[in-house]
């Protein structure tokens, strides 16, 4: 079963580790379609999408959790 997933920003920050939240997801899924919304170094606001992500359910599942710890501890 696919599914689709967005990660959003919770604050204001400086975006960092957004390649190592897509080798996340591809790790579980390969075949995962994993959009950047914005680059490594840009400013976002709370409720800005980081990625956008399409894939296998479970393997969404498996993967959301280490890539938004990546996200918060590289985005400070």
């Amino acid at each position: 079963m696919r599914r689709n997933q967005r990660i959003v920003s919770r604050e204001r920050a400086v975006v960092a580790g957004i390649p190592v939240a897509e080798a996340c997801f591809f790790a579980l899924d390969p075949g995962a379609r994993v959009e950047a919304r914005c680059a490594d170094g840009k400013v976002v606001g709370a409720g800005d999408a980081l990625l956008t992500v399409a894939g296998r359910a479970a393997a969404l599942l498996g993967a959301a959790r280490p890539a938004r710890n990546f996200l918060q501890r590289l985005c400070g």
